[in-house]
């Protein structure tokens, strides 16, 4: 998975509209819903995989909407690690919420993460016994191999 970008520019013409969804793999009409959630405050960043939103919350919470350019189901948590860990900090703990049935939101392949702001700001639940990283087999379980830098 390659980094993500931020779209920094807000095309002006046709043209420039054109260019970004050729870039990114989206349609027009992707990319112009795309500019106007921008316009309304939100961050955009784009690679080849992800679209993702990042709204910053005054009280000390950052919110990522991710989903794949192609609107399959993200499944990679790993891409949702790196994904945290370039927009808000390989340091900063985050949540992806299941909710009340009463509150749930769900019209598409679309995943919320929201991550405390602060490095160290730690969330009291989760594991406690340190990091404990692999993708060698333990007792029979299947994981896929890091990525060529090794990282997660």
């Amino acid at each position: 998975m390659n980094p993500l970008v931020k779209a920094t520019a807000t095309p002006r013409s046709k043209r420039q509209l054109r260019e970004f969804a050729e870039r990114f793999g989206v349609t027009m009409k992707r990319i112009k819903k795309i500019f106007r959630k921008q316009a309304r405050g939100a961050e955009v960043w784009l690679n080849e995989l992800y679209i993702v939103h990042k709204i910053a919350h005054a009280d000390g919470w950052t919110e990522l909407s991710i989903r794949r350019v192609d609107r399959e189901p993200v499944t990679d948590w790993r891409h949702k690690q790196a994904i945290k860990n370039q927009l808000v900090g390989p340091e900063c703990e985050g949540l992806e919420l299941y909710p009340a049935e009463s509150r749930l939101y769900d019209t598409a392949n679309q995943y919320y993460l929201w991550i405390r702001t602060e490095p160290g700001d730690r969330i009291p639940v989760g594991m406690e016994s340190g990091r404990h990283v692999s993708n060698e087999p333990i007792g029979g379980s299947v994981q896929r191999p890091f990525d060529d830098e090794g990282e997660t």
